[in-house]
């Protein structure tokens, strides 16, 4: 309810500062994680299984997010995300 209010208030260029700020804390959960790592050499209980459909899902998230006419912002997070990810599978 509090989210709806929020979007129904708020102006347009607010509501796409919060969500850039999403990928900012995107950027600042995965990037540790592939930091370390790299610096470890393993990926320690990290399961391929999930990593790689979380990145067949961020893919598809950018694929569908195009197909909508999602705003550049959008198709960035979601790329970088999917970016991210396949990092992470690749590892």
């Amino acid at each position: 309810a509090f989210a709806a209010m929020i979007i129904a208030i708020a102006p347009g260029d607010f509501l796409e500062t919060l969500y850039n700020c999403t990928t900012a804390v995107l950027v600042l959960g995965r990037a540790p994680q592939i930091w370390g790592n790299h610096k470890a050499k393993s990926t320690g209980e990290l399961s391929a299984t999930t990593q790689f459909l979380m990145t067949a899902g961020s893919a598809a998230r950018v694929f569908t997010t195009q197909q909508e006419g999602g705003s550049s912002s959008m198709v960035f997070a979601f790329a970088l995300s999917a970016g991210m990810n396949a990092l992470l599978l690749l590892q």
